[in-house]
C-alpha cells in the first residue's frame, strides 16, 4: 500500500500485514530503513524525529537495522496525527486499474492519520482507549493483536461511489450502483455541510438503486456521493459483556469497543431443525411463579404479552438477574431515550450488567436501526451459543421491530394488507424467533424471552398472533391487575408454557393443575362472590377456591431466593384447605 507524506510527491512503501501495533504502538515494518524514515520524517512530517527516537522501548537494547519503527511516531500516530494523505497519486490509481476518481473511494493506511480514518473504521476502537504509564507516556491497551488485525482487515482498499440522481418520497435513487450493489447492502451518504449518514439498499434496477436514508433529507442534494459499504455484517466480542452498544456495533457508554476476529451476517440462518436438540432442564428464574405454573426451560421461546406501562420491562429485568445463564442479551428496540439508562443503572443494575449485553436502538432513531437492533441482538446472542454458552436473550420489544419494518418495507413499495402490516411481517417475526432456541452439536442454547405491545389487551391483532403461534409460551399481562397493584400482573389463566408437562414431575403437574383449577373456579364466580349473592357451603369447590384465591394471588408476585423445589413447598402450602387432598401432594426434584 502507497502511502504519501504530506506536502510531498515522493511516496514510500508501507506494508499492510506486517504492522504489529501493540503497547508501543507501530512495532516493526521489515521493508523500511529507519535512518531512511528518520530523514524523511524530519524534513516532511516531524521534524524531531531523529533515528535513535525510533527505537521502540522494548527494542532499545539490540536494534537491528530494518526492523523497527517508532515509539514516538507511534504514539504521536495514536492521538491522531497526520502522517499520509487521504489521496493516492494517480499512478497507483491506474496500477489497481481504477479509472474514475470519483467512483471510488480512494485507499487508506489503518494506522496512520486516525482522524481521517476514524469515520470508517469503529470510532471508539482506539479514540480514548490509552492510557498513562508511569513516566506520563500514553500507551495503548493490552487489547491482542487478533482485534487489532480484525480492526484492519475490516477496513477494504476501495469503494465503488454512485451519484443521486432522484429524491421522492421517504427513498430516493442512485446512479453507478445497479450493477454492484445487492438488497439489503448498507451505503454511506455524504451531504455537504451535515454529518455523514448510512442507508440501505431498498431496490435494485440495471442502472439505479433505490435507497433508504438513515434519518432526515435534510441537506441532501441532486450528485450528493453515496458509498457502498457491503453487507450488513456485526463482529461480536466477548469483551462485549457489560457494555451497551448501538445496532451498527458501536459503543453508546463512552468507552472504547473492538470488534471481534470473525463478522457474521445479522440475518443469520436457523439451525437445520433435524440438528436441534430437544428442550433442555428447568431453569431457576428468580421468580415463583416460573418456577413453577410457567416453568421456564434451557431452550425455550416465550412471548410476554401486555400493554404500555404494565410492568413488563421491569419483569424482563428481574429475568435477567435471576435466571440462570452464562451471558444475557438485551435488546432495547425503539425504547424512550430517558428509560434507556433507568433500565441499565436502576432496573438492571450493576448485578445484572455484569454478564450482560445491551443493545439500545430509542424511538427516535430511524426504522433502519430499529429493526437492525433486534437482528444484532440476535447475532451476538449466537456469537456467544457457538461457544458452548447457554444465551438468555431478552427483547424489548418484537412489536416495535415489526412497526420498523413495516416503515421500511411501505417504503420499498410494498402494501399494508394486514391490518397495516405488509405480508413479509409475519416472515420477519419467524425468522428472528426461529434463530433462538436449542442449539445443536457442541453448540449452547438461547434462552429467549420476547416482548409483545398489544393495544387494548387485543391478543388477535397480527403480532401478537403470529407470535403465538411460533413460540413455546405466552404470559400474559393484564393492566387491570397491575392497577390494583400486583407484580408481576401475570393473568395465570391465560398464561401457558409448553414445556409442560415434561419440564414437570407428576407430583408437581398435581399441584400445577391444582391451582389453574382453583383460579377458574374463583375466576368464573368472582362477580358473584364480591356482590355478596354466593352463600357459603353451597359449593365445596367455589369455598375452597374462595380461600385458597388470596394466597394464590400473593404467591404468583413472589420472588424466589431459594430454589424451585422450596417454591413448590409454598405452593402447595397455599392449596392447603382444613386437610383436603392437595395439601399431602408433596413435590419431587
Amino acid at each position: 500500500m502507497r502511502a504519501l507524506g504530506p506536502g510531498c510527491g515522493e511516496d514510500f512503501l508501507l506494508e499492510r500485514y506486517v504492522v504489529a501495533v501493540g503497547r508501543g504502538g507501530i512495532g516493526a515494518i521489515d521493508r523500511l530503513d529507519p535512518p531512511d524514515i528518520a530523514a524523511r520524517l524530519r524534513a516532511k512530517a516531524m521534524p524531531g524525529a531523529s533515528c535513535a527516537h525510533l527505537v521502540p522501548p522494548r527494542a532499545a537494547v539490540g536494534f537491528r537495522k530494518r526492523r523497527h519503527i517508532a515509539g514516538p511516531i507511534s504514539r504521536r500516530v495514536c492521538i491522531g496525527h497526520v502522517l499520509c494523505n487521504d489521496r493516492l497519486a494517480l499512478r497507483a490509481m491506474l496500477r489497481q486499474r481504477l479509472r474514475h476518481r470519483k467512483d471510488f473511494q480512494f485507499f487508506e493506511h489503518r494506522g496512520f492519520s486516525l482522524d481521517r480514518v476514524q469515520p470508517r473504521l469503529n470510532p471508539d476502537s482506539f479514540r480514548n482507549g490509552f492510557r498513562l504509564t508511569k513516566r506520563g507516556r500514553k500507551t495503548m491497551p493490552d487489547v491482542g493483536f487478533d482485534k487489532l488485525a480484525a480492526e484492519i482487515a475490516a477496513i477494504a482498499p476501495a469503494h465503488h461511489v454512485g451519484r443521486v440522481v432522484r429524491i421522492g418520497r421517504g427513498t430516493m435513487e442512485v446512479a453507478g450502483l445497479g450493477q454492484v450493489a445487492a438488497q439489503g447492502d448498507l451505503v454511506e451518504i455524504a451531504a455537504p455541510g451535515h454529518a455523514v449518514r448510512r442507508g440501505e439498499v431498498l431496490n435494485l434496477a440495471r442502472d439505479e438503486v433505490t435507497i433508504l436514508p438513515d434519518g432526515e433529507f435534510e441537506g441532501l442534494q441532486i450528485g450528493a456521493a453515496v458509498t457502498l459499504l457491503g453487507p450488513s455484517q456485526i463482529a461480536p466480542d466477548d469483551s462485549w459483556i457489560g457494555r451497551v452498544i448501538d445496532p451498527m456495533g458501536k459503543a453508546l457508554d463512552g468507552r472504547p469497543i473492538f470488534r471481534g476476529v470473525a463478522a457474521r451476517p445479522l440475518r443469520g440462518v436457523p439451525i437445520n431443525p433435524t440438528e436441534r436438540r430437544v428442550l433442555g432442564p428447568r431453569l431457576e428464574s428468580g421468580l415463583a411463579v416460573f418456577n413453577t405454573l410457567l416453568p421456564l426451560v434451557r431452550g425455550q421461546r416465550i412471548g410476554l404479552f401486555a400493554g404500555s406501562g404494565v410492568g413488563k420491562s421491569t419483569l424482563l429485568a428481574k429475568l435477567a438477574r435471576g435466571v440462570h445463564a452464562d451471558v444475557v442479551v438485551i435488546a432495547l428496540i425503539g425504547e424512550r431515550g430517558r428509560e434507556v439508562r433507568e433500565f441499565i443503572e436502576r432496573v438492571l443494575g450493576v448485578e445484572g450488567m455484569r454478564r450482560a449485553v445491551v443493545v439500545a436502538a430509542t424511538s427516535d432513531q430511524s426504522p433502519l436501526l430499529r429493526r437492525r437492533c433486534g437482528w444484532t441482538a440476535m447475532a451476538v446472542a449466537e456469537h456467544f451459543r457457538d461457544q458452548g454458552k447457554h444465551v438468555l436473550l431478552l427483547a424489548d420489544s418484537v412489536t416495535r421491530f415489526a412497526e420498523a419494518h413495516r416503515e421500511i418495507a411501505l417504503a420499498a413499495g410494498e402494501g399494508g394488507t394486514l391490518r397495516g402490516f405488509p405480508p413479509s411481517t409475519a416472515h420477519q417475526i419467524t425468522a428472528l424467533c426461529e434463530r433462538a432456541g436449542p442449539g445443536s452439536g457442541t453448540a449452547g442454547d438461547i434462552t429467549a424471552v420476547f416482548s409483545v405491545l398489544v393495544a387494548g389487551s387485543d391478543m388477535e391483532e397480527p403480532v401478537a398472533d403470529i407470535l403465538r403461534g411460533v413460540l413455546d409460551g405466552h404470559v400474559v399481562l393484564d393492566r387491570k391487575i397491575a392497577e390494583r397493584g400486583r407484580f408481576p400482573a401475570i393473568d395465570l389463566l391465560r398464561s401457558i408454557s409448553r414445556a409442560l408437562p415434561g419440564a414437570a414431575s407428576e407430583a408437581e403437574n398435581t399441584l400445577i393443575s391444582a391451582a389453574r383449577q382453583r383460579l377458574g373456579t374463583y375466576d368464573r364466580s368472582e362477580m358473584m362472590v364480591k356482590a355478596g349473592l354466593y352463600a357459603k357451603g353451597s359449593d365445596e369447590a367455589l369455598d375452597a377456591a374462595i380461600e385458597c384465591w388470596p394466597k394464590l394471588d400473593a404467591f404468583l408476585a413472589q420472588d424466589e431466593w431459594d430454589d424451585t423445589a422450596a417454591s413448590f413447598r409454598r405452593l402447595a402450602a397455599c392449596l392447603r384447605v382444613d386437610g383436603s387432598e392437595e395439601a399431602s401432594v408433596a413435590p419431587t426434584t
